[in-house]
């Protein structure tokens, strides 16, 4: 047996030699092979039992062969891991030249500490830890470190002032609310979907004012799907301050943006194919 091998197989087939043999003599095979897998080197007791142990031997080898095969193959693949490993510690993640670090600790309403680990450069942020907008105020340094995190909270503050000007109480899911999804999106709409700053802003204060869209328009995701409707009512001269606009009035606004965007739509279409 190998060093430190503990167990081998036994074949069920191997009764019929057992069965061949009467009970003094299956037990001097038996007392041979323990023998024999202890490394006792062991000679046979008689030819009987010599003969009879062939068949074993020879299984007991192919198995211990088989054995040596798979713990060699687990001892490389373990090295290969164990190297991997060593090999990322030791890697120094590159910092940019341009970027800066801002270490945050604030106190939530619950008394926990909020650690912050914020990287800037140029306009773009990168949040380590999990920040909720409702543990945030306008003072904080955080603010301060990028365009995509002031926009997405004055968009957060904006959607919760309008659920409780509208008296709803549930707003659960804005407090949960997490400033690092809220700027990426802000983040997509200005360099994806070329929303400029200012665009961003009248659509803020259109959300302001509106009586329809204010309490259906409440996250991040659905202000990025509905941006362009959004801007286009915000452009039509009904959304003065003091206009409530009746839902079959917003309808017929929706309905006219739809079509003025389909026939964009299809003006490109016939100015590509013309170019071609």
């Amino acid at each position: 047996m190998a060093e430190n091998k503990k167990s081998f197989l036994i074949y069920t087939e191997w009764i019929d030699i057992l069965e061949a043999l009467d009970d003094d003599e299956a037990g001097k095979l038996m007392k041979h092979l323990f023998r024999y897998i202890n490394d006792l080197d062991p000679v046979a007791p008689d030819k009987l039992t010599e003969i009879s142990f062939i068949p074993i031997k020879q299984a007991l080898k192919r198995n211990l062969k088989s054995w040596e095969s798979i713990r060699e193959k687990r001892s490389k693949a373990g090295t290969i891991s164990a190297e991997k490993r060593k090999l990322q510690k030791a890697k120094i993640p590159t910092k940019s030249t341009k970027s800066t670090s801002v270490e945050l600790n604030q106190q939530t309403s619950t008394k926990s500490t909020v650690n912050v680990s914020v990287n800037v450069n140029d306009n773009v942020n990168v949040i380590k830890d999990k920040v909720l907008l409702c543990s945030i105020t306008f003072s904080d340094e955080l603010l301060s470190s990028s365009l995509f995190n002031r926009i997405a909270f004055n968009y957060w503050n904006l959607f919760k002032k309008n659920l409780s000007d509208s008296g709803i109480k549930n707003t659960k899911s804005l407090d949960k609310a997490d400033l690092n999804e809220w700027s990426n999106v802000i983040q997509l709409m200005i360099e994806k979907d070329k929303r400029t700053p200012e665009e961003l802003k009248i659509v803020h204060e259109f959300l302001k004012v509106n009586e329809f869209w204010k309490t259906n328009i409440q996250s991040i995701k659905k202000l990025r799907i509905q941006f362009e409707q959004l801007f286009l009512n915000a452009k039509t001269k009904n959304h003065g301050k003091n206009t409530t606009i009746t839902r079959t009035e917003q309808n017929r606004i929706d309905s006219e943006a739809s079509t003025k965007r389909m026939l964009e739509k299809l003006h490109g279409e016939i100015n590509s194919d013309q170019q071609q």
